[in-house]
Parts: structure tokens; C-alpha cells; sequence
């Protein structure tokens, strides 16, 4: 899922609310104490974990999440410091003593689902850059990937406009560009680590002590 601008908090919102509904169908229990040393190896574990989710039966197949030049930065910032956001890596995961497990709850979308990052950088008293985009990783926490994007030169060094270029030139696809680092994130073209959720058997709502609500079942 890639979100741009306000379109990013959107995501975040659909995300975790249908997170919160769905975890418990044949959720899994993981790794949620284990603290990798770095980004690249929290989220080989998120996408570890979420193969080992899917082969459960649970129907949760967002592998990732981008944001594009987002404000959620401003926009959370006091919902976080009251603790109310969930973050990534989930509070439980970086709390938890290193090598235990415990179950998925409904706070823990972001220990399945990597969170990437990518913005315009701005410099210091300029308006060349994206001034809406910026740093999610304080806030949010440190399992977001952070990219501050260093190509799509001249469009993103135009005064007050980069905040619009994101999507504007999708053959620009060298080694730093918007639409290089999309595409290895995204990584369309190799389907063979997404087998766990091709031949994942279906969920079985009977096994939730709770009521399900179903609107999950609209997009199978």
C-alpha cells in the first residue's frame, strides 16, 4: 500500500483498523522480543513473520507500507507522545526481553507490515524540497526505512512544487530516484517470496472467541 501526502495518515487509518479486526483469525504467535541490530534485518523478520501469518490462514496480505512526502509527522505528533498511535516496531516488540514470543493483538500491524519512508529533503531555509514530507522514525519508531530521496533531478529543486513531483516522472528510474527505490521496495516482478500467501489456506472465523465482523470477506 503507498500512500502521498495526507494520503499516507489515510492509509495508516485503514491499515490499523483493519488490523485491529482481522489479527485474530488463525493469528500467529512470533518472534515480538527479538531486537534486530538493524532496519534491514526488523524488516526481513516482518516479512518472515508475515509469511508464517498467511500460512495460518489469516487473510492479511499488506507486506508493505509507503509513505510519499507525508505530514504525519506533524499531524501525530501529540497522539504519539500520549501513546495512543500505533508504532513500528510495535511497543511490545521493543519492550519485550530478547527472544520471546507472544501473540499478535490488535496494536501489532507494523511487526508483519514493513513501513517505508520516502521523502524530498529540504535544507535549512530553502523552499527547494518537499516541505510537507520529513523524518517519520522519532515519532513513529525505528523500524520505519527511511529514504531521503537524492535523484529526480531538476523536479524535485523546484521552489514549493516537489511536494507534487512524486508520481511525475516514472522514467526516471535510476539509482535514487522516486520510482527506483518504489520498485525495489515493492519488488512486483518477483513473486516466488509471496508463495506462503498464494497456497495459504482460508481463515476460519470460528476459532475468534469474539465477533468477526466480516467486511474482510468483500475483498477475497
Amino acid at each position: 500500500m503507498v500512500g502521498h501526502g495526507l494520503g499516507g495518515r489515510i492509509a495508516y487509518d485503514a491499515l490499523t483498523t483493519l488490523w485491529a479486526e482481522m489479527h485474530e483469525l488463525h493469528t500467529s504467535s512470533g518472534p515480538l522480543g527479538v531486537q534486530p541490530n538493524t532496519v534491514g534485518d526488523f524488516q526481513a523478520m516482518q516479512f518472515a513473520l508475515w509469511q508464517d501469518l498467511r500460512q495460518q490462514g489469516n487473510l492479511w496480505r499488506t507486506t508493505d507500507f509507503v509513505t510519499l512526502g507525508t505530514p504525519m509527522a506533524l499531524a501525530f505528533n501529540r497522539l504519539i507522545r500520549r501513546g495512543v498511535v500505533v508504532s513500528c516496531p510495535p511497543e511490545e516488540m521493543r519492550a519485550g526481553p530478547p527472544g520471546t514470543s507472544n501473540a499478535l493483538d490488535g496494536q501489532s500491524v507494523f511487526a508483519v507490515t514493513r513501513w517505508t519512508n520516502i521523502w524530498f529533503p529540504v535544507r535549512r531555509g530553502s523552499i527547494r524540497g518537499d516541505l510537507f514530507g520529513g523524518v517519520l522514525r522519532p515519532l513513529f519508531g525505528p523500524g520505519i526505512r527511511e529514504i531521503a530521496v537524492t535523484g529526480n533531478l531538476p523536479e524535485r529543486l523546484r521552489p514549493g512544487a516537489a511536494h507534487t513531483t512524486y508520481f511525475a516522472r516514472p522514467d526516471h528510474d535510476t539509482d535514487g530516484d522516486v520510482a527506483f527505490h518504489l520498485r525495489a521496495i515493492l519488488a512486483l516482478a518477483d513473486g516466488a517470496a509471496l508463495q506462503a500467501s498464494a497456497a495459504a489456506p482460508p481463515p476460519d472465523p470460528s476459532t475468534v472467541s469474539r465477533t468477526v465482523y466480516r467486511s474482510w470477506q468483500r475483498s477475497m
